[in-house]
């Protein structure tokens, strides 16, 4: 269902109008809890997935970046070595529900003008207590799925998994978990 739900198009952001949904969390496919002081959030990563060194995260930054504007920020990087997925969290410094419609269209172009068969599909919700920008990017052999988050309590932060097309489905159950247990952090204290 949620796949179904997030690759459809909305162009209206007024929370009004806005659907709100709400994410199965599959407690199995998750690590404990993890606070994180700077973005104001806790969330937990994918179970079998290895929490990437701060040089590895620099180094993969460099190389996959499409837009350094768009990428800085990053604190945490997940890495899953059977199906090579990664889970990246940042700042998203630029992202804002101001302006996530604008951003979420730049994003998109960039992600054509790397990859041109791209498919690219955007969508806007809420997950109380976040208004949520989507995009997904099927770039071919990889895809692309991205979640800024905004609230008034934290900072604007994405989360972001490139997923092998190839199992792509599947793991959609791990993506959903993850953004269903991200919540504004009670505790100040980071992990």
């Amino acid at each position: 269902m949620f796949l179904l739900i997030c690759l459809c198009s909305s162009s209206k952001s007024d929370e009004g109008t806005l659907k709100t949904l709400e994410f199965t969390v599959n407690d199995l496919l998750l690590q404990n809890v993890i606070t994180d002081t700077v973005l104001k959030i806790s969330f937990r990563p994918p179970k079998t997935w290895n929490n990437a060194s701060n040089d590895t995260l620099v180094k993969f930054i460099e190389k996959v970046s499409l837009d350094q504007n768009v990428n800085r920020g990053f604190v945490h990087m997940y890495c899953d070595t059977v199906s090579h997925s990664i889970l990246l969290l940042n700042q998203a410094m630029l992202f804002t529900a101001k302006n996530g419609e604008e951003s979420l269209k730049k994003i998109g172009e960039l992600c054509k003008k790397q990859f041109p068969r791209s498919e690219i599909h955007t969508f806007i919700f809420l997950k109380k207590p976040f208004l949520v920008h989507q995009i997904i990017a099927n770039m071919g052999k990889m895809v692309l799925v991205s979640l800024f988050f905004n609230n008034e309590d934290c900072h604007p932060f994405g989360v972001h998994f490139l997923l092998p097309y190839a199992t792509f489905s599947e793991q959609m159950k791990i993506v959903e978990s993850v953004a269903g247990s991200i919540k504004v952090a009670v505790d100040k204290k980071a992990q």
